[in-house]
């Protein structure tokens, strides 16, 4: 009886006042600033999907039309991580919110779930990435779920060996497991067309005998008459590093399966993880380029390039490209998901607008647009250049007085 006279706390008062929607943007701005990068919102949206899973309906349907799959979030609650789980952080920072409205099950679970909402669509996850962005991230969660059980290749399809360095599993795990493979097959199916079998093999890194997209890129290289990849001694000091396009089987391969991000020792591998095709007449890359996704480092500065390929995404552990002095007049949204590049040069180029989404790259640290006489930005993106110092960012100097696009 007495709770009909509890005071209303501050949150309560300000959803009476503003409303939800308004409410919930912005304390979804505030938990998005402690998020540094894409991949900390992603890992803090993985916990908040496995509790939500775990709550009300409401709650439940919001992870199940989340865009992210099960498979990638269950269990995510288990695995903390300090920059978003400590005493500072966002979660914390949400859970203290929710416990204000907690006399009102329904409104605390749909506060949080609209703050959730909101912080994957700033940081484009799930349901809010582009297609590209989701195919990525599909493939790898079936790649992390395939390696870690090695009797889900085989139940899949049986003239498919584990792949090698699979985990050995207990059996009462195999269930859920192939469920949840087949769940991000049939979500890879709809999204690329490709058949299971196809999915699976490119998923573990087998696709070189499956569609021939190696031989293409070696018969791309040879029309083009690109020098091959040979391992010299340089310079005054007699260094060696590695000149020419990877244009044969094993360097493919190496370039092809090894993703793991090494910046730190990038050059202590003679430059292995570095492609350099400047100044070489190319109108355009293959898609199949884009299968090296172990490719740190691109230079491609006066190639007479006219488009990207829309995979150019997949290269995803780029920190640094060249693409100054081409023909580009447009940049395909997936360059936006390259999460880890710091330096992007587009100098040079015929270019009349940018992606939209280039304003959430977090890690991006060094641009150079100058020299685009009629590249237009929209108000976000001038803004977004405002906040790089001078030294980070090469510009017209009439470009942030053009006209803003809408």
């Amino acid at each position: 009886m007495f709770g009909l006279f509890r005071k209303k706390t501050q949150l309560q008062q300000l959803i009476d006042k503003d409303g939800i929607e308004h409410a919930t943007d912005r304390f979804a701005e505030i938990v998005s600033g402690k998020l540094r990068t894409r991949e900390l919102a992603y890992k803090f949206i993985l916990e908040e999907l496995d509790g939500a899973s775990q709550g009300n309906e409401a709650s439940q349907a919001f992870a199940r039309n989340s865009g992210i799959p099960a498979s990638a979030y269950k269990g995510a609650l288990g695995n903390s991580d300090a920059e978003f789980d400590g005493p500072e952080g966002p979660q914390q920072l949400l859970l203290a919110l929710s416990m204000q409205l907690t006399p009102n099950q329904e409104l605390m679970a749909n506060f949080r779930c609209r703050v959730d909402d909101n912080v994957m669509k700033r940081f484009r996850l799930g349901k809010y990435a582009s297609k590209d962005e989701q195919v990525v991230n599909l493939f790898g969660d079936l790649k992390s779920l395939l390696l870690s059980d090695d009797s889900v290749v085989p139940a899949l399809h049986p003239d498919i060996p584990a792949p090698e360095g699979a985990t050995k599993r207990h059996v009462s795990r195999r269930e859920n497991n192939l469920t949840a493979a087949k769940e991000l097959i049939s979500r890879l199916t709809t999204l690329t067309g490709e058949s299971s079998r196809g999915i699976v093999l490119k998923a573990i890194g087998s696709a070189v005998q499956d569609d021939g997209w190696m031989a293409g890129l070696i018969e791309w290289a040879k029309s083009n008459n690109l020098p091959p990849r040979e391992l010299i001694e340089v310079g005054i000091l007699q260094q060696q590093e590695y000149v020419g396009f990877p244009s044969d089987e094993q360097s493919l391969t190496q370039l092809s399966k090894n993703s793991k991000f090494r910046k730190g020792s990038i050059f202590e591998d003679h430059k292995a993880l570095e492609i350099n095709l400047n100044f070489t007449p190319l109108t355009c890359l293959p898609k199949e380029f884009c299968r090296l996704s172990a490719v740190h480092v691109l230079y491609m500065h006066g190639c007479e390039l006219e488009e990207l390929p829309e995979e150019i995404g997949q290269l995803s552990n780029l920190y640094t490209i060249d693409l100054g002095k081409n023909k580009l007049t447009r940049l395909p949204d997936s360059l936006c998901s390259l999460s880890r590049l710091e330096a992007l040069n587009l100098h040079g180029n015929n270019l009349k607008c940018l992606p939209k989404s280039i304003v959430h790259m977090e890690s991006l640290s060094n641009v150079n647009l100058s020299g685009n006489p009629e590249l237009l930005l929209t108000s976000e993106q001038k803004e977004w250049l405002s906040s790089f110092s001078e030294d980070d960012i090469f510009v017209d100097d009439d470009l942030l007085s053009r006209p803003a696009l809408a």
